[in-house]
């Protein structure tokens, strides 16, 4: 049996002939012409003006008063700051966080520290309950570039930290909220600190090594993580944190001689009641390991 196929055609939209697409066109181009008369006042009476009036959807109504919500909320946190006195009028309350820079014979001594995630919000920082911070000591070999190499660098040691806390407002009670006071490989985050402790090693009266551990940068960082300070009367204004940090420094890299130093940095801290008498700060729950 033979099957014959007929040959298949192609289907193409239809259009119109090229005589009615010109008329057409022209049609469309006499009606304009006569709206731009009509509206000039060419040949008759000139056209009222047309009024357009834009009103924003419900969406972009809600967007807009939520920014001016979060605006205002925003005043209401610089208020309190401003409210503050000059003491504590500091960049860690503003900010949340603060980096100090301490310079000691081409080293630079870094004290990076802010609010830890379980009371994150400044402005709720209050007298009364505990609020934390962490922060992080570090030295930088300020004769070399960031990106030398590390052999290159001068050797710096943290052997002891020490931080205690005043408290200033109306009330003048000997009032301590943080006090911090060890042997700076004991205190670390790092349980495995680098240290330059062998058998020349010289030992301080607990038999610890006397060098302490490396803070030299990037192979070396001291960090502790969240501390509290704990509740204060409840007319205090704000608490200062006094930081001491032993260093012994390395005078040369090729020498292997030795300096000591004790490197300060003092942190005003505001305290923020909103006029309401007994404000508390909440911690809120956060991964153990949460900074």
């Amino acid at each position: 049996m033979s099957i014959s196929l007929a040959p298949r055609r192609t289907l193409r939209p239809s259009t119109p002939p090229a005589r009615a697409r010109r008329a057409g066109a022209a049609a469309a181009l006499a009606a304009l012409s006569l709206l731009v008369l009509t509206a000039c006042g060419g040949g008759g009476t000139a056209a009222a003006p047309v009024t357009v009036t834009v009103t924003p959807s419900a969406t972009v109504a809600a967007s807009a008063s939520a920014s001016a919500s979060a605006s205002a909320s925003s005043d209401l946190w610089w208020q309190k700051i401003v409210d503050q006195p000059l003491d504590f009028n500091s960049v860690f309350s503003r900010d949340g966080t603060y980096q100090g820079h301490i310079k000691i014979d081409d080293i630079d001594f870094v004290y990076t520290i802010w609010s830890a995630k379980a009371t994150p919000r400044m402005q709720e920082w209050a007298p009364a309950g505990t609020k934390y911070f962490s922060f992080t000591f570090q030295a930088y070999d300020m004769r070399r570039r960031l990106r030398d190499p590390f052999k290159t660098k001068r050797r710096v040691y943290l052997e002891h930290m020490t931080i205690t806390s005043a408290v200033t407002g109306p009330t003048a009670a000997p009032v301590s909220p943080y006090d911090l006071d060890g042997w700076a490989p004991n205190l670390t985050f790092d349980p495995q600190a680098k240290t330059k402790c062998g058998k020349k090693a010289s030992a301080t009266a607990e038999g610890k090594c006397k060098w302490g551990m490396l803070i030299t940068s990037p192979k070396g960082a001291f960090e502790i993580r969240n501390q509290g300070i704990k509740e204060m009367p409840l007319d205090a204004e704000g608490v200062t944190l006094t930081f001491q940090a032993t260093v012994h420094l390395e005078d040369d890299r090729s020498g292997g001689v030795y300096s000591t130093h004790v490197v300060p940095l003092e942190l005003p801290i505001a305290l923020y009641t909103d006029g309401v008498t007994g404000a508390t700060t909440h911690p809120q729950p956060v991964p153990y390991d949460a900074s």
